[in-house]
């Protein structure tokens, strides 16, 4: 057994049962300067205090008798502290040559901070600065808060650094550069920063021309979403307050929380407009009305001076805010996990999106809160997490955008055929009786009359004949009733057949498929117009003999080939087309099929010539997508 009088008389014993009992209670050990080019701190590099003072000299005495704890991690997380934080770390130069380092403080977002250096006894501040301090009151300008240090060969120095982040969330990363690594280090991370703002940029910008292309308002919206994340990512880390508002502390304060409930009210609006809420839910539109409220109340909260209240007040005001952005991050996920179980193909893309954004949110929020272990690379995790959420979004209105398009195709196309009824009713119900009238009050007269004008009235019934032929053959294909009760084949064969006495002297070979094939009534008569619009501009334009005409179908597509031998003209994309090329390039676009025009075929022949080559898709979602009760 030790005697008592072993602990007596050795004090040194007592301090070293303390530190097996308690070993967070700790001076911590040195972070050694060698080789190396950078230095992270590890659990045992560095020690902490909380108090509310703020005399480094009643630190020093502090740190002697031992008040300092282990930080017992590489990255401090506070949380929200209720007083001051010192920290303390020893840096012992065992290098071959005096080195000069930077220490690097990677959370730009602090209110109040002082580095203090301890050489041979005598106290030193290296500089104080932070976001009640305007930017130019930083040693060095970067986005981050750093320090230059001298350590000499074989020296070592004690440093201790004031935090005043009181009501604040604090996350302290931390690292040692040697100043060439620095450089290097900081050269990277701008660069990264220019390519990753440069790229959201575009995109806002290209969702902007969309906006003003079509003037609906999910565009606009989506690049004033993807603006503020910009800004929001400026001045959560740093880049705003060193380029933009640097003699403006107090923007830095309330920049943040602001654009943050900015940014997700916008994405409320997004999610209410590209799944049309309002109109098929309004027990959940409301619900984001009411999310969107909260956020505008939570945007404007700090714009009271949040700086000039204590813990208990920004605490309460943290706590709040974080709760409403879950809540109305919740209030869009839950909206588009519900459309995509339905089979929106949209939805289902903005839920893989929206599926990132709501575990970067509530991970920010744990990590705010101090609930979660702090770590390095948040800014470059964050960037790249707002980069693929934008770009899930992106192919997502892409694909609104082509529908849009699609639709707006479809309408035109619609109100087209609406009037070609319209007309067709007209001349079916007006002219064509009446013309029926005139004959039928003619025919008796041809028994009445003399020889002489019998033969007149003879030629002029037989010409009443014919306009009521000719009237029953226009209304006959204008409506599409008779397209919809007949199979394709069938349709385009009476066609040619009734139109070739009008066709001379053009000389058409049509070749066809004689088996029939499932197509909606839409698509048929969207084809059979376009086999229209050829032949007629083989009649009106192209001053052909001979024309072929040719198509066929299996399972997977239908071509269309139309071929002549007439005068051509010179192609030269879509500013060159005429109003025929273009309804059928309309129509071709709707059925997600392919056009291609080659004229001249023959560049050495008198006559050159028109090659059309078209190409449609016969898949089952094309059938059922193009349908007049669908828009």
């Amino acid at each position: 057994m030790v005697p008592l009088s072993f602990f007596k008389s050795w004090p040194k014993a007592w301090f070293a049962l303390l530190l097996i009992l308690f070993p967070f209670i700790t001076n911590g050990e040195p972070i050694i300067i060698n080789g190396q080019p950078v230095y992270t701190f590890t659990g045992n590099n560095w020690s902490y205090c909380s108090t509310n003072s703020r005399s480094i000299t009643d630190i020093v005495q502090r740190y002697k008798a031992g008040h300092f704890i282990s930080t017992g991690t590489d990255v401090f997380n506070g949380g929200i502290p209720r007083q001051y934080l010192w920290f303390h770390f020893e840096v012992t130069n065992r290098d071959t040559l005096n080195s000069k380092l930077l220490i690097d403080i990677e959370s730009p977002r602090i209110n109040e901070m002082e580095l203090f250096e301890i050489d041979a006894g005598q106290v030193h501040s290296i500089g104080k600065c932070g976001d009640f301090y305007p930017f130019n009151n930083r040693a060095i300008y970067n986005k981050n808060f750093v320090f230059p240090v001298s350590v000499k060969k074989g020296q070592s120095k004690d440093y201790f650094l004031f935090v005043n982040q009181v009501g604040h969330t604090l996350m302290l990363p931390v690292k040692i550069f040697k100043e060439p690594a620095w450089q290097t280090a900081t050269a990277k991370n701008y660069l990264i920063d220019g390519i990753t703002y440069g790229i959201l940029l575009f995109v806002a910008f290209f969702s902007l021309a969309f906006f003003i292309n079509t003037w609906y308002s999910l565009y606009l919206y989506y690049s004033l979403y993807i603006i503020t994340a910009i800004l929001w990512l400026l001045s959560y880390f740093g880049l705003g307050y060193q380029f933009f508002w640097g003699n403006h502390p107090w923007i830095s304060t309330l920049s943040s929380p602001f654009l943050a409930c900015i940014n997700i009210f916008l994405n409320i609006r997004i999610c209410q407009i590209l799944l049309q809420l309002k109109k098929v839910n309004g027990f959940i539109y409301k619900a984001g009305n009411w999310a969107c409220g909260l956020l505008v109340a939570a945007a404007l909260f700090p714009l009271i001076d949040m700086n000039r209240y204590g813990y208990t007040t920004n605490h309460a005001y943290l706590i709040v805010f974080l709760a409403i952005i879950c809540l109305a991050v919740l209030v869009v996920f839950f909206s588009i996990f519900l459309y995509s179980i339905k089979g929106s193909f949209v939805a289902r893309f903005y839920f893989i999106a929206s599926l990132l954004k709501v575990g970067s949110i509530f991970n920010l929020a744990l990590l705010e809160l101090g609930w979660t272990k702090g770590f390095y690379q948040l800014e470059g995790i964050l960037q790249m997490g707002i980069l693929i959420e934008i770009s899930l979004l992106t192919a997502a209105l892409a694909q609104r955008y082509a529908t849009y398009k699609q639709k707006t195709i479809q309408s035109v196309i619609i109100g087209q055929e609406d009037e070609r009824r319209r007309l067709a009713q007209e001349i079916h119900d007006g002219i064509a009786s009446k013309l029926s009238g005139i004959r039928y009050s003619i025919e008796p007269l041809l028994v009445a009359t003399g020889p002489v004008n019998n033969k007149d009235l003879t030629s002029f019934a037989a010409a009443i004949k014919k306009a009521q032929e000719e009237v029953r053959y226009v209304s006959h294909y204008m409506l599409p009733d008779y397209i919809v009760k007949n199979t394709l084949p069938e349709i385009i064969k009476q066609y040619i057949e009734e139109l070739r006495p009008r066709l001379r002297p053009l000389n058409i070979e049509l070749s066809i498929n004689e088996q029939t094939i499932n197509l909606s009534e839409q698509v048929k008569l969207n084809i059979f117009r376009i086999v229209q619009e050829l032949i007629s501009n083989m009649l009106k334009h192209a001053r052909a003999d001979n024309a072929y005409l040719s198509i066929s179908f299996d399972k997977k597509e239908l071509r269309i080939v139309s071929e002549d031998d007439g005068i051509g003209f010179h192609y030269k994309g879509t500013d060159s087309m005429g109003i025929g090329i273009r309804s059928i390039r309309s129509r071709v676009k709707l059925l997600n099929g392919s056009l291609n025009i080659k004229s001249p075929v023959n560049m050495h022949s008198e006559n050159a010539g028109t090659l059309i080559d078209i190409r449609i898709p016969l898949a089952r979602s094309i059938n059922e997508k193009i349908s007049l009760h669908d828009y």
